[in-house]
Protein backbone atom coordinates (compact mmCIF):
# COMPACT_ATOMS: atom_id res chain seq x y z
CA UNK A 1 0.00 0.00 0.00
CA UNK A 2 2.90 2.41 0.72
CA UNK A 3 4.81 1.33 -1.77
CA UNK A 4 1.38 2.21 -4.30
CA UNK A 5 1.14 5.79 -2.59
CA UNK A 6 4.53 6.49 -3.47
CA UNK A 7 4.34 5.42 -6.97
CA UNK A 8 1.37 7.45 -7.27
CA UNK A 9 2.94 10.39 -5.62
CA UNK A 10 5.95 10.13 -8.11
CA UNK A 11 3.53 10.00 -11.01
CA UNK A 12 1.84 12.70 -9.96
CA UNK A 13 5.18 15.10 -9.95
CA UNK A 14 5.78 13.70 -12.95
CA UNK A 15 3.00 14.47 -14.78
CA UNK A 16 2.85 18.09 -13.06
CA UNK A 17 7.18 18.24 -14.50
CA UNK A 18 5.96 17.52 -17.66
CA UNK A 19 3.19 19.89 -17.58
CA UNK A 20 5.04 23.13 -16.47
CA UNK A 21 7.65 22.36 -19.50
CA UNK A 22 5.46 21.55 -21.82
CA UNK A 23 4.07 25.28 -20.67
CA UNK A 24 7.47 26.82 -20.59
CA UNK A 25 8.64 25.59 -23.94
CA UNK A 26 5.41 27.04 -25.66
CA UNK A 27 5.59 30.37 -23.60
CA UNK A 28 9.45 30.55 -25.22
CA UNK A 29 8.47 29.75 -28.52
CA UNK A 30 5.16 32.61 -28.26
CA UNK A 31 8.11 34.92 -26.90
CA UNK A 32 10.39 34.69 -30.28
CA UNK A 33 7.05 34.17 -32.56
CA UNK A 34 5.97 38.00 -31.57
CA UNK A 35 9.40 38.98 -31.43
CA UNK A 36 9.91 38.33 -34.73
CA UNK A 37 7.10 40.55 -35.81
CA UNK A 38 7.89 43.38 -33.93
CA UNK A 39 10.93 43.34 -35.86
CA UNK A 40 9.52 42.76 -38.89
CA UNK A 41 6.78 45.61 -38.22
CA UNK A 42 10.08 47.90 -36.79
CA UNK A 43 11.37 47.25 -40.06
CA UNK A 44 8.22 48.09 -41.94
CA UNK A 45 7.99 51.52 -40.70
CA UNK A 46 11.57 52.35 -40.78
CA UNK A 47 13.00 52.11 -37.37
CA UNK A 48 16.00 50.96 -35.45
CA UNK A 49 15.82 49.12 -32.21
CA UNK A 50 16.42 51.27 -29.05
CA UNK A 51 17.63 49.17 -26.34
CA UNK A 52 16.87 49.67 -22.54
CA UNK A 53 19.07 51.24 -19.97
CA UNK A 54 19.86 49.87 -17.19
CA UNK A 55 17.46 51.51 -14.78
CA UNK A 56 14.68 50.48 -16.99
CA UNK A 57 15.54 46.65 -16.91
CA UNK A 58 15.51 47.13 -13.24
CA UNK A 59 12.27 48.66 -12.88
CA UNK A 60 11.36 45.82 -15.45
CA UNK A 61 12.54 43.16 -12.70
CA UNK A 62 11.88 44.31 -9.79
CA UNK A 63 8.38 44.51 -10.95
CA UNK A 64 7.49 40.88 -12.31
CA UNK A 65 10.72 38.83 -11.80
CA UNK A 66 10.82 38.89 -8.20
CA UNK A 67 6.92 38.69 -7.68
CA UNK A 68 6.00 35.64 -10.06
CA UNK A 69 9.79 33.84 -9.86
CA UNK A 70 9.68 33.68 -13.73
CA UNK A 71 12.60 34.67 -15.81
CA UNK A 72 12.38 36.21 -19.64
CA UNK A 73 14.48 38.51 -21.52
CA UNK A 74 14.10 41.93 -21.86
CA UNK A 75 14.07 42.25 -25.94
CA UNK A 76 10.14 42.28 -25.98
CA UNK A 77 9.91 45.43 -23.92
CA UNK A 78 12.53 47.24 -25.59
CA UNK A 79 10.89 46.51 -29.02
CA UNK A 80 7.54 48.11 -27.78
CA UNK A 81 9.92 51.06 -26.46
CA UNK A 82 11.11 51.40 -30.39
CA UNK A 83 7.65 50.99 -31.76
CA UNK A 84 6.13 53.58 -29.84
CA UNK A 85 8.91 55.97 -28.80
CA UNK A 86 8.85 55.59 -25.23
CA UNK A 87 9.34 53.15 -22.38
CA UNK A 88 6.81 51.95 -19.94
CA UNK A 89 7.16 49.20 -17.75
CA UNK A 90 2.93 48.59 -18.11
CA UNK A 91 3.75 46.92 -21.11
CA UNK A 92 3.47 43.24 -20.86
CA UNK A 93 5.20 40.48 -22.34
CA UNK A 94 3.23 37.62 -24.24
CA UNK A 95 5.03 35.29 -20.99
CA UNK A 96 3.34 37.39 -18.24
CA UNK A 97 0.35 37.88 -20.26
CA UNK A 98 -0.52 34.22 -19.91
CA UNK A 99 0.45 34.34 -15.74
CA UNK A 100 -2.23 37.05 -15.69
CA UNK A 101 -4.49 34.97 -17.65
CA UNK A 102 -4.46 31.48 -15.81
CA UNK A 103 -5.18 33.81 -12.76
CA UNK A 104 -7.90 36.19 -13.94
CA UNK A 105 -9.67 33.23 -16.12
CA UNK A 106 -11.21 30.69 -14.10
CA UNK A 107 -9.59 27.76 -15.08
CA UNK A 108 -12.73 25.39 -14.19
CA UNK A 109 -14.74 27.45 -16.71
CA UNK A 110 -12.65 28.60 -19.22
CA UNK A 111 -12.17 25.85 -21.58
CA UNK A 112 -16.28 25.43 -21.49
CA UNK A 113 -17.36 28.34 -22.36
CA UNK A 114 -14.18 28.95 -25.40
CA UNK A 115 -16.27 25.76 -26.77
CA UNK A 116 -17.92 27.14 -29.54
CA UNK A 117 -20.84 24.43 -29.80
CA UNK A 118 -21.58 25.85 -26.29
CA UNK A 119 -22.29 29.32 -27.15
CA UNK A 120 -26.00 28.39 -28.02
CA UNK A 121 -27.07 26.92 -25.17
CA UNK A 122 -25.59 30.15 -22.74
CA UNK A 123 -25.78 33.29 -24.98
CA UNK A 124 -29.15 32.44 -26.44
CA UNK A 125 -30.16 36.51 -26.26
CA UNK A 126 -26.49 37.47 -28.05
CA UNK A 127 -26.84 38.06 -31.41
CA UNK A 128 -24.54 35.44 -33.38
CA UNK A 129 -23.92 33.99 -36.49
CA UNK A 130 -26.55 31.07 -37.25
CA UNK A 131 -25.76 27.92 -35.88
CA UNK A 132 -27.31 24.59 -37.79
CA UNK A 133 -25.03 21.95 -36.51
CA UNK A 134 -22.80 21.30 -33.44
CA UNK A 135 -20.95 17.97 -33.01
CA UNK A 136 -20.89 18.23 -28.69
CA UNK A 137 -18.81 14.87 -27.35
CA UNK A 138 -19.82 13.20 -30.78
CA UNK A 139 -23.37 13.80 -30.30
CA UNK A 140 -25.38 15.96 -33.04
CA UNK A 141 -27.53 18.89 -32.40
CA UNK A 142 -29.78 21.28 -33.85
CA UNK A 143 -30.02 25.15 -33.99
CA UNK A 144 -32.43 24.23 -31.28
CA UNK A 145 -30.53 22.50 -28.97
CA UNK A 146 -32.29 19.27 -29.57
CA UNK A 147 -30.71 16.40 -30.25
CA UNK A 148 -30.35 15.01 -33.99
CA UNK A 149 -28.16 12.72 -36.38
CA UNK A 150 -26.07 13.48 -39.17
CA UNK A 151 -28.37 12.15 -42.11
CA UNK A 152 -31.50 14.43 -40.81
CA UNK A 153 -29.30 17.37 -40.90
CA UNK A 154 -27.98 16.44 -44.38
CA UNK A 155 -31.64 16.11 -45.83
CA UNK A 156 -32.53 19.30 -44.21
CA UNK A 157 -29.38 21.53 -45.76
CA UNK A 158 -29.53 19.91 -48.62
CA UNK A 159 -33.15 21.55 -49.62
CA UNK A 160 -31.74 24.85 -49.25
CA UNK A 161 -27.99 24.35 -49.53
CA UNK A 162 -26.75 27.88 -47.98
CA UNK A 163 -23.60 29.09 -48.01
CA UNK A 164 -22.02 27.34 -45.09
CA UNK A 165 -18.90 27.62 -42.96
CA UNK A 166 -17.21 24.57 -40.54
CA UNK A 167 -15.04 25.16 -37.98
CA UNK A 168 -13.85 23.16 -34.83
CA UNK A 169 -15.10 24.35 -31.65
CA UNK A 170 -12.03 24.28 -29.94
CA UNK A 171 -8.36 25.87 -31.31
CA UNK A 172 -9.45 27.99 -34.85
CA UNK A 173 -6.45 29.92 -34.34
CA UNK A 174 -5.21 31.31 -37.95
CA UNK A 175 -8.10 30.04 -39.40
CA UNK A 176 -7.03 25.77 -38.92
CA UNK A 177 -9.20 23.49 -40.13
CA UNK A 178 -12.27 26.31 -40.98
CA UNK A 179 -13.69 25.20 -43.96
CA UNK A 180 -16.34 27.59 -46.43
CA UNK A 181 -18.76 25.45 -48.34
CA UNK A 182 -20.21 27.28 -51.41
CA UNK A 183 -21.35 24.24 -53.32
CA UNK A 184 -21.49 20.82 -52.12
CA UNK A 185 -23.19 17.86 -52.63
CA UNK A 186 -24.38 14.80 -50.06
CA UNK A 187 -21.17 12.81 -50.84
CA UNK A 188 -18.59 15.41 -50.68
CA UNK A 189 -20.50 16.84 -47.73
CA UNK A 190 -20.47 13.58 -45.54
CA UNK A 191 -16.32 13.09 -46.61
CA UNK A 192 -15.53 16.95 -45.40
CA UNK A 193 -17.70 16.25 -42.00
CA UNK A 194 -15.77 12.59 -41.40
CA UNK A 195 -12.38 14.18 -41.52
CA UNK A 196 -13.23 16.11 -38.36
CA UNK A 197 -11.89 13.99 -35.82
CA UNK A 198 -12.99 16.40 -32.59
CA UNK A 199 -15.75 18.44 -32.25
CA UNK A 200 -16.96 21.16 -34.83
CA UNK A 201 -20.06 23.84 -35.53
CA UNK A 202 -22.12 24.27 -38.97
CA UNK A 203 -23.48 27.59 -39.35
CA UNK A 204 -24.94 29.59 -41.96
CA UNK A 205 -22.08 31.98 -43.67
CA UNK A 206 -23.27 35.83 -42.55
CA UNK A 207 -23.08 38.27 -45.54
CA UNK A 208 -21.52 40.85 -43.95
CA UNK A 209 -22.44 44.68 -44.25
CA UNK A 210 -20.70 47.19 -46.99
CA UNK A 211 -19.03 49.05 -44.40
CA UNK A 212 -16.52 46.12 -43.68
CA UNK A 213 -16.50 44.44 -47.06
CA UNK A 214 -15.03 47.37 -48.61
CA UNK A 215 -11.79 46.37 -46.99
CA UNK A 216 -12.03 42.91 -48.80
CA UNK A 217 -15.22 41.68 -50.08
CA UNK A 218 -13.58 37.67 -50.05
CA UNK A 219 -13.31 37.47 -45.97
CA UNK A 220 -15.89 37.89 -43.29
CA UNK A 221 -13.42 40.99 -41.54
CA UNK A 222 -14.08 41.28 -37.63
CA UNK A 223 -13.39 43.83 -35.25
CA UNK A 224 -11.49 41.99 -32.21
CA UNK A 225 -12.38 43.76 -28.79
CA UNK A 226 -9.94 42.99 -25.99
CA UNK A 227 -12.40 43.16 -23.19
CA UNK A 228 -11.70 43.71 -18.87
CA UNK A 229 -13.98 42.40 -16.25
CA UNK A 230 -12.70 42.48 -12.66
CA UNK A 231 -14.05 44.41 -9.86
CA UNK A 232 -17.43 44.44 -11.07
CA UNK A 233 -16.60 46.60 -13.84
CA UNK A 234 -16.37 46.04 -17.46
CA UNK A 235 -14.01 48.13 -19.75
CA UNK A 236 -13.12 47.74 -23.67
CA UNK A 237 -9.46 47.77 -23.26
CA UNK A 238 -8.88 48.04 -27.16
CA UNK A 239 -9.96 47.62 -30.29
CA UNK A 240 -8.54 46.70 -33.86
CA UNK A 241 -9.97 45.49 -37.24
CA UNK A 242 -8.67 42.49 -38.98
CA UNK A 243 -9.35 42.14 -42.92
CA UNK A 244 -8.34 39.59 -45.17
CA UNK A 245 -5.85 39.58 -48.40
CA UNK A 246 -6.23 40.14 -50.94
CA UNK A 247 -8.36 36.39 -52.70
CA UNK A 248 -7.87 35.20 -48.92
CA UNK A 249 -11.59 34.01 -47.13
CA UNK A 250 -10.52 34.22 -43.76
CA UNK A 251 -9.48 37.36 -41.91
CA UNK A 252 -6.29 36.15 -39.42
CA UNK A 253 -3.22 38.05 -39.45
CA UNK A 254 -1.14 34.55 -39.16
CA UNK A 255 -3.06 34.05 -42.76
CA UNK A 256 -1.94 36.84 -44.19
CA UNK A 257 -4.52 39.14 -43.09
CA UNK A 258 -4.02 42.82 -42.17
CA UNK A 259 -4.94 44.49 -39.16
CA UNK A 260 -5.59 48.30 -37.72
CA UNK A 261 -6.84 50.18 -34.60
CA UNK A 262 -9.50 51.60 -33.87
CA UNK A 263 -10.50 54.14 -31.49
CA UNK A 264 -13.63 54.00 -29.76
CA UNK A 265 -15.64 56.96 -31.44
CA UNK A 266 -14.75 54.65 -34.75
CA UNK A 267 -11.29 56.48 -35.90
CA UNK A 268 -9.16 54.02 -37.51
CA UNK A 269 -5.57 53.99 -36.83
CA UNK A 270 -2.61 55.82 -39.77
CA UNK A 271 -1.34 52.48 -40.61
CA UNK A 272 -2.32 48.80 -40.81
CA UNK A 273 -0.43 46.13 -40.61
CA UNK A 274 0.27 42.14 -41.05
CA UNK A 275 3.02 39.57 -39.33
CA UNK A 276 5.52 40.21 -42.04
CA UNK A 277 5.81 43.71 -41.57
CA UNK A 278 3.91 44.87 -44.38
CA UNK A 279 2.41 48.78 -43.81
CA UNK A 280 -0.69 49.67 -45.80
CA UNK A 281 -1.70 53.81 -45.28
CA UNK A 282 -4.96 52.50 -47.98
CA UNK A 283 -6.68 49.80 -48.92
CA UNK A 284 -9.05 49.77 -52.29
CA UNK A 285 -9.23 53.73 -51.97
CA UNK A 286 -10.06 53.74 -48.16
CA UNK A 287 -7.29 55.89 -46.88
CA UNK A 288 -6.87 55.00 -43.25
CA UNK A 289 -6.45 58.29 -41.21
CA UNK A 290 -9.07 59.69 -43.21
CA UNK A 291 -11.79 57.12 -42.38
CA UNK A 292 -14.27 56.45 -39.56
CA UNK A 293 -16.49 53.24 -38.74
CA UNK A 294 -20.07 54.61 -38.19
CA UNK A 295 -22.43 53.45 -35.53
CA UNK A 296 -18.79 52.31 -33.66
CA UNK A 297 -20.95 53.08 -30.28
CA UNK A 298 -23.42 50.79 -30.55
CA UNK A 299 -20.80 48.06 -31.49
CA UNK A 300 -19.10 48.96 -28.26
CA UNK A 301 -22.24 48.54 -26.36
CA UNK A 302 -23.21 45.41 -27.94
CA UNK A 303 -19.05 43.98 -26.95
CA UNK A 304 -19.85 45.23 -23.72
CA UNK A 305 -23.04 43.33 -23.39
CA UNK A 306 -21.23 39.79 -24.57
CA UNK A 307 -18.93 40.51 -21.54
CA UNK A 308 -21.32 40.73 -19.06
CA UNK A 309 -22.40 37.11 -20.24
CA UNK A 310 -19.39 35.84 -19.25
CA UNK A 311 -19.08 36.23 -15.13
CA UNK A 312 -16.53 33.95 -14.60
CA UNK A 313 -14.28 35.47 -17.03
CA UNK A 314 -11.65 38.42 -16.64
CA UNK A 315 -9.85 38.87 -19.31
CA UNK A 316 -11.51 37.81 -23.12
CA UNK A 317 -11.33 38.77 -26.75
CA UNK A 318 -14.46 39.34 -28.70
CA UNK A 319 -14.12 38.87 -32.53
CA UNK A 320 -17.70 41.31 -33.74
CA UNK A 321 -18.54 41.39 -37.37
CA UNK A 322 -21.54 43.49 -38.93
CA UNK A 323 -24.19 42.03 -40.94
CA UNK A 324 -25.80 43.31 -43.97
CA UNK A 325 -28.18 45.83 -41.83
CA UNK A 326 -25.09 46.89 -40.09
CA UNK A 327 -26.19 44.88 -36.80
CA UNK A 328 -23.33 43.42 -34.53
CA UNK A 329 -23.11 39.93 -34.53
CA UNK A 330 -20.35 37.61 -32.26
CA UNK A 331 -18.44 35.60 -33.91
CA UNK A 332 -16.49 33.76 -31.44
CA UNK A 333 -15.18 34.32 -27.90
CA UNK A 334 -11.23 34.17 -26.98
CA UNK A 335 -9.81 33.20 -24.19
CA UNK A 336 -6.95 30.96 -24.16
CA UNK A 337 -4.72 34.28 -25.81
CA UNK A 338 -6.83 36.93 -26.80
CA UNK A 339 -4.57 39.16 -28.39
CA UNK A 340 -1.15 40.86 -26.70
CA UNK A 341 1.11 42.30 -29.93
CA UNK A 342 -1.11 44.62 -32.04
CA UNK A 343 -3.30 46.08 -29.27
CA UNK A 344 0.28 47.22 -27.40
CA UNK A 345 1.01 48.87 -31.08
CA UNK A 346 -1.90 50.53 -31.91
CA UNK A 347 -2.87 51.91 -27.81
CA UNK A 348 -0.35 51.50 -25.84
CA UNK A 349 0.28 49.33 -22.79
CA UNK A 350 -2.52 46.45 -22.73
CA UNK A 351 -4.24 47.52 -19.30
CA UNK A 352 -4.33 51.37 -19.77
CA UNK A 353 -5.31 53.20 -17.36
CA UNK A 354 -6.83 49.95 -15.03
CA UNK A 355 -3.14 48.43 -15.41
CA UNK A 356 -2.28 49.12 -11.48
CA UNK A 357 -5.58 48.04 -10.39
CA UNK A 358 -5.16 44.59 -12.40
CA UNK A 359 -1.87 44.07 -11.02
CA UNK A 360 -3.22 44.36 -7.63
CA UNK A 361 -5.93 41.77 -8.60
CA UNK A 362 -3.19 39.61 -9.63
CA UNK A 363 -0.82 39.81 -6.36
CA UNK A 364 -3.89 39.38 -4.64
CA UNK A 365 -5.09 35.85 -6.00
CA UNK A 366 -1.50 34.90 -7.50
CA UNK A 367 -0.04 31.79 -5.20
Amino acid sequence: MIVKKICKKLYNISINLLHHIKNQIMIIELDKYYKEILYNILKGLGKQKINLTKKEKSIIKNLYNKKYNYHFDYTIFALYKSLNGYFSSEFISCSLYLIFISIINRKEYSKVLADKGFYNFYLKEIRRAEDILRRINYSYYDSQNKITNIDNFISKVLIEKPEIIIKPSYDTYGGHDIRILRDYDKDSLINLLNNYKSDFVIQKLLKQSEVLAKFNSMSLNTFRFTMLNINSQISILNIFLRFGNENSEVDNVSSGGSIIGVNHDGKLANYALNNKGKIEYERNGIIFSEYKIPNMKEICDFAINCAEQLPFVGICGLDIALDVDNNPVLIEINLKLPGILYPQIFSGPIFGDRYQEVIDYIHKNFS
